[in-house]
């Protein structure tokens, strides 16, 4: 049980205020009345010392002492005004108090009063899941969240009607600070909110009184836990670092294998809620900015895709069978990005459709990711004022729809995210692809990586430098260089790994679409150059760049280190000149991406 101290001093100060709130025996006598039923042989003693005393200071002297004799007692907090019965004051399964209705309270109704004596307050903790009110909110209709340990401190302050009493937070604005059963109900539960003082009817929903829960014993409370995180459904779950996983603390693995050797106590248990409650374990693991990922409908037959997408604004689909890379989507902290078509996703239609935005989309939808109770994620979309929640049908029906706001009643708005590990990018016939992403990524050993250091406007050629080790750096947009119509793939880098980006590099890009101004002259990689594009945006994970002025060459070259003059395609007269690699030995069959030298020039064999 936990110890109170107090200082002479303290005492003093705390005796001076408690003399101002209780100045009669009548107040004294109602103030315990009210609190009777957690200890009635001290309520009688309690009593016995007001009727003795003959001052204010008595008085509140005999009431601090009853207050003292109530710490660590088990209750019930009960309030009739909703129903037409008992209601009985709880912790839900979200974590928030709450209101059961019912005759006869269990285990889960049980709350421990722990007084804290220098603010003559008690803390209010729920015996099954160990965790403490916390103050009230600010706003009134806001749930009343609780807290691991210590949370708010309140004060039973009698009505003085019905043996009834208030519930009061300090910490809040007066007049409503008060703990009230609202009159609505998140599914079977009353809901609890702040509102005004208890006006002592029985049909108030912030008048409360109190029954004695000593009857209830430890193996009763130690069972509801128990309950409780069987209900999570863990042993479906697989633990680890990866999304569809669940993250898990080496305190709470330790503490998991007491449970599973039957050695857990009622703190291990508490540990293991809270871990729960506060997501610093057990959790569900989050997408994270710059995972790649597949979304897939609750049982896992389909997946989303973007096969068959236009230019323009389309409405997602899904797809059975194997899947490809139309159904890999990067999450860049806000929007939700489709990696073959570097498009991100739109809510429109009346918030009834999922879509890919048109590239010159300026503001797609945010996207937010959310745990569920049966382990599977909800995906909700944001667009100006529209708000849905992803839905993906189990049928043939293949349209990606929404429900209206965050609402997952419909299991099929519970949704699997499959990490991808491996991310394919294609090099093109030249054995270049351009990228930008999110996170650190790692390249194939033989796949070089360059970024832009200058730009020769005259001879139109961007000069490009080799960055060191195997790592494209978060958000640089690079140009990458391996074997010719290859596809390779990107690695995320693991561990804390610092990747310093380039201090130089007139390559940009992100992993959504971006805009451009009218009459800015931007140029993206085809081929082995960087050409200007005919559109005014340039499509997400792609690098670009700008030149300095408008109607300059519509080409521009790219210069790699070590070659001074580069020569693409050798002249037809010069077709038959013997070929040298660079230690002078004559080649026969040149290989893609090698620098050789013709006539006394380098040239880069395309």
């Amino acid at each position: 049980m936990k110890k109170h101290y107090l200082s002479a001093l303290v005492l003093a100060l705390f005796t001076a205020t408690a003399s101002a709130q209780i100045t009669t025996q009548d107040q004294a006598n109602k103030q315990i009345d009210a609190l009777a039923a957690a200890n009635p042989t001290a309520a009688t003693a309690a009593k016995a010392a007001v009727a003795a005393a003959s001052d204010a200071n008595g008085y509140n002297q005999a009431v601090n002492d009853f207050y003292q004799a109530l710490d660590g007692k088990q209750v019930y907090f009960r309030n009739s005004s909703r129903g037409g019965g008992k209601n009985y004051l709880t912790v839900s399964s979200a974590f928030v108090a709450a209101g059961d209705h019912t005759e006869t309270p269990t285990a889960e109704n049980v709350f421990e009063l722990e007084y804290d004596e220098a603010n003559n307050a008690f803390a209010l903790r729920h015996a099954v899941t160990g965790r403490t009110l916390t103050d009230l909110p600010k706003t009134n209709n806001t749930f009343v969240p609780t807290v691991e340990n210590e949370g708010g401190l309140y004060t039973l302050t009698a009505t003085g009607k019905n043996n009834t009493f208030s519930l009061l937070n300090k910490a809040t604005g007066a007049p409503y600070n008060h703990i009230h059963l609202a009159n609505d109900k998140s599914g079977a539960q009353y809901n609890i909110v702040r509102w005004s003082a208890g006006n002592g009817e029985l049909n108030d929903g912030s008048t409360w009184s109190l029954e004695s829960a000593e009857s209830v014993t430890e193996e009763a409370i130690y069972e509801a836990a128990s309950n409780r995180i069987i209900s999570w459904h863990l042993e479906n779950n697989k633990f680890g670092s990866s999304l569809g996983q669940r993250y898990v603390s080496q305190e709470v693995l330790d503490v998991w294998k007491k449970v599973g050797n039957e050695q857990a106590t009622i703190d291990n248990l508490h540990t293991l809620i809270s871990a729960y409650a506060d997501k610093t374990s057990l959790t569900l693991n989050m997408p994270q900015r710059g995972d790649f990922f597949r979304i897939k409908s609750n049982d896992g037959t389909r997946y989303i895709t973007t096969d068959g997408a236009t230019s323009g604004e389309w409405q997602l689909q899904t797809a059975t069978g194997t899947p490809n890379e139309n159904t890999i989507f990067c999450f860049d902290g806000t929007n939700l990005v489709s990696l073959k078509t570097g498009r991100a996703v739109y809510l429109s239609n009346g918030k009834s459709h999922a879509k890919l935005a048109a590239y010159d989309v300026a503001t797609p939808a945010t996207v937010e990711f959310g745990e569920l109770a049966d382990g599977k994620y909800k995906v909700i979309l944001k667009q100006g004022n529209q708000k849905a929640t992803v839905h993906l049908w189990q049928d043939a029906r293949t349209n990606v729809d929404g429900s209206s706001g965050d609402n997952t009643g419909n299991v099929l708005t519970h949704l699997q995210l499959e990490e991808v590990e491996n991310v394919p990018v294609q090099l093109n016939a030249n054995g270049l692809a351009s990228f930008c992403a999110p996170y650190h990524m790692v390249v194939p050993a033989d796949v070089e990586i360059y970024v832009a250091n200058s730009y020769n406007a005259t001879d139109e050629r961007i000069n490009l430098t080799q960055l060191s080790g195997n790592i494209i750096p978060e958000g640089t947009a690079v140009v990458l260089k391996g074997a010719a119509s290859t596809k390779i793939e990107l690695t995320y880098a693991e561990g804390n790994v610092t990747v310093t980006p380039p201090a130089v590099n007139l390559f940009k890009g992100k992993a959504t679409p971006t805009q451009f101004a009218t009459g800015q002259e931007v140029r993206a990689l085809k081929g082995d150059e960087f050409l200007v594009l005919s559109t005014p945006y340039v499509r997400g994970f792609r690098a670009y760049f700008n030149a300095s002025t408008a109607g300059a060459a519509r080409a521009t070259t790219l210069a790699f280190p070590g070659v001074t003059a580069v020569d693409r395609v050798a002249a037809a007269e010069n077709a038959a000149a013997p070929i040298f690699d660079l230690s002078g030995r004559r080649v026969e069959k040149p290989v893609a991406g090698q620098i050789y030298v013709q006539n006394g020039q380098k040239f880069l064999q395309r």
